[in-house]
């Protein structure tokens, strides 16, 4: 079984049938006790430039963890094109964002426990005292959109995709998949099966 982790960030799995990548420098992810002898499973790519650095039909399963919403719609588009090329017949693609739906739904019903630590809400990086949590994750300096249900259907469906829903946390077809799942509260999962 081959397991991807893309645009993983600080959060790697360091065992197989992962592989990680990001485009960042294994020095510069901050889980660097992990890597310390940079482990074989962390590959340096960059997705929203670079082809995908895999075969056609050869990967079981890939995880984009907030990941997409650090794309504009056209990189985006090529990656869940790459995705698709790549996964096996019957592969899974499970997608995370920040869930602008999710974030009215909190925010009228006046709930500010948005699943984070306490200390990084009152310190987010950048600090910025005015900046709400929502306008801080919904509106990260990196992320270059705002994706919800819908465009994520239409993302899939252009991307090659079919077969498609809405899904729970740490719920999935192939179980290993959700070591991943962060940010419940706020977070729209997404399974696509080629």
């Amino acid at each position: 079984m081959i397991l991807l982790n893309i645009g993983c960030g600080g959060n790697c799995i360091a065992q197989a049938p992962w592989i990680n990548i990001d485009s960042l420098p294994i020095e510069d992810i901050g889980r660097q006790e992990i890597y310390k002898d940079k482990t074989p499973n962390y590959l340096q790519v960059d997705l929203s430039r670079e082809g995908f650095p895999f075969d056609d039909s050869s990967v079981d399963g890939v995880v984009a963890l907030h990941f997409l919403e650090h794309l504009d719609c056209h990189e985006a588009l090529r990656l869940v094109r790459g995705v698709y090329g790549c996964l096996r017949p019957g592969g899974i693609f499970r997608i995370g964002v920040p869930d602008p739906r999710r974030f009215h739904e909190l925010t009228v019903s006046g709930n500010t426990d948005w699943g984070e630590p306490t200390a990084y809400l009152n310190n987010p990086v950048p600090p910025v005292p005015s900046r709400s949590f929502m306008e801080y994750a919904l509106f990260f300096n990196e992320h270059k959109q705002l994706l919800t249900k819908d465009a994520l259907f239409c993302l899939l469906w252009l991307g090659g995709f079919r077969e498609y829903s809405e899904v729970l946390f740490k719920h999935s077809q192939i179980s290993e998949m959700v070591m991943l799942d962060t940010r419940e509260i706020f977070t729209l999962f997404v399974e696509a099966i080629k």
